[in-house]
């Protein structure tokens, strides 16, 4: 909201056309404060009526009908993603069994019922006429009363405010959006039946298109204000694209120097030509000084795509039997620490030290035999794993019918990747001055790296405190994310509040790069680069 006043107020968007836009697009995320800003703007001369009231309607009448296809087309997986519960599923069958009509134009009205009432309406099959008529009388008379009386209030405030009339104003909204989650609380029904704890945040496994939405939102409007959609390609000027899609992970562990090396996973680069490449690979390994066993990954490769453990030559020859031809493999000693951290890092390219921003703990799920059930069971009966089917079941397909022996635990996940079901959990406590000076050291030795993700396995939580008896698995350049906010305790305003700031950083690195004579990628470069590792990594061996 600070955004949309700041642009609006100060006259840089000037076209009704733009100023439309920002107002839809506020409306997504904000209605209630979004128009009375609005009618702040109206009341102070900077915006038009017309514009405003069209915009907020449109805005407001599409999110609606964005929430009632949601439940209409996407059904239960609704209540498994955490949109709603089936406590407000049952709540908003009453209310349509009464009266549709009378349901849309209350939970207008009545704090906490918009959600749960229109997808609710979706997802119970309600007359989509009779929605799309309702929630527009229902919006037209909430915009109408809401924003008249908006205008009303800045016409008679403002003016007596004078310089202090724009912090007033965003105090007054911040108070009034506080308002609201109180009295939201407040009307809630008491629990009547005791709820299961979820082990997972209600948004950790919404599809990536929802869930990404408002932060493509925040990417477009950087690119705006930078006049660069490709300009986070040119944070890392040293690598391709700057990590943020088709690098190379051999050809960024090449550039760390050999002072740094003895912090790092020895790696043999490996080009696949020929299924019967095994001989060729195992020179590899030997001219690397690395030895069975061994991690086998895509050079080019994200989100754990294609990466596998190899314990033996025959293993290795079925991942290389299963590996695209004409494309590079790396092939990492396994190293024996068993704890894995991700830690993201920035320093800005005028800088002279870097900073730790996100700091993630990882682990991997298991089962625990009883001698009964089968792995398919055991994975049906966990909270968590049950969620993952999908992953777990192809990845584990040749020995889901094996039965545990009794106390025998089973992994289910190899590779430290959230969408390859590891779990995510905030790991900031274990940073210390020593291995922030170590990671910042070790980064600084990088030629011109200025943002990424170490991921790091250690032996133990004290040594790796110290700095000491721990080596990076892995570089990711721009196409990093702060995966903390997987963590099941995280908010989901947190979660876009930490995305929209690293995004920020990152272009503020690309824009100080592309100061000092750095080139970012062009867009039809990216958008060529981004379809060519989508149709690559589909024909990647599957992830353990």
């Amino acid at each position: 909201m600070d955004e949309l006043f700041t642009l609006l107020s100060d006259g840089v968007v000037t076209s009704p056309w733009l100023q439309g836009a920002l107002i839809v697009l506020s409306t997504f995320i904000l209605e209630d404060p979004t128009t009375i800003g609005c009618g702040l703007l109206i009341a102070e001369g900077v915006l038009s009526f017309p514009t405003a009231f069209l915009a907020l309607w449109l805005g407001v009448a599409v999110g609606d009908m964005g929430l009632y296809g949601m439940g209409r087309f996407m059904g239960p997986q609704t209540i498994r993603w955490g949109l709603l519960r089936e406590t407000q599923v049952k709540k908003a069958r009453i209310w349509f069994d009464g009266n549709l009509v009378m349901a849309v134009l209350l939970s207008r009205f009545v704090p906490g019922m918009r959600l749960p009432t229109f997808i609710g309406a979706g997802l119970l099959r309600a007359s989509p006429l009779r929605f799309l008529c309702s929630t527009i009388g229902a919006t037209l008379i909430w915009t109408l009363t809401l924003l008249t009386a908006s205008i009303y209030f800045g016409e008679r405030v403002l003016p007596m405010l004078g310089r202090y009339r724009w912090p007033v104003a965003i105090l007054l909204l911040v108070i009034i959006l506080i308002a609201q989650r109180l009295a939201k609380n407040k009307m809630a029904p008491p629990s009547t039946e005791e709820e299961e704890v979820s082990p997972v945040s209600f948004f950790e496994f919404w599809p990536p298109f929802m869930f990404y939405f408002p932060v493509s939102l925040w990417y477009a409007w950087l690119s705006l204000r930078h006049l660069s959609f490709t300009l986070p390609t040119v944070a890392n000027p040293n690598i391709y694209a700057g990590g943020l899609i088709f690098e190379s992970k051999n050809d960024i562990l090449a550039q760390v120097p050999k002072s740094q090396r003895e912090h790092f996973a020895p790696h043999a680069p490996f080009r696949h030509d020929s299924p019967e490449d095994v001989d060729k690979a195992e020179a590899a390994m030997k001219a690397a000084g690395i030895s069975y066993p061994i991690v086998a990954k895509p050079d080019k490769g994200q989100r754990g795509n294609g990466v596998q453990p190899v314990d033996s030559r025959e293993e290795l020859a079925e991942y290389l039997g299963a590996f695209p031809l004409g494309h590079d493999i790396q092939l990492q000693q396994r190293v024996p620490f068993e704890n894995e951290v991700g830690i993201l890092y920035y320093r800005l390219p005028e800088e002279e030290t870097g900073h730790i921003y996100s700091v993630t703990r990882k682990y991997f799920p298991t089962v625990t035999g009883d001698g009964t059930q089968t792995i398919a069971q055991h994975i049906g009966a966990d909270p968590r794993a049950r969620l993952l089917k999908h992953i777990y079941f192809p990845r584990h397909e040749e020995r889901l019918d094996h039965v545990l022996n009794v106390g025998e635990e089973y992994a289910l996940v190899f590779s430290g990747s959230h969408a390859g079901g590891a779990i995510f959990k905030n790991g900031r406590d274990i940073i210390t001055p020593e291995i922030e000076a170590r990671i910042d050291e070790i980064s600084r030795a990088l030629p011109k790296f200025y943002f990424g993700r170490f991921d790091i396995r250690f032996s133990d939580e004290e040594s790796f405190r110290r700095g000491k008896n721990f080596q990076i698995v892995e570089i990711n350049g721009a196409g990093a994310e702060s995966t903390h906010i997987w963590d099941g305790d995280t908010r989901l305003r947190d979660a876009y509040k930490t995305l929209f700031q690293q995004f920020t950083i990152l272009f503020q690195i690309g824009a100080q790069n592309r100061r000092r004579g750095y080139k970012a990628l062009g867009p039809i470069r990216l958008l060529r680069d981004c379809l060519a590792y989508r149709r690559l990594s589909r024909d990647y061996p599957i992830t353990r």
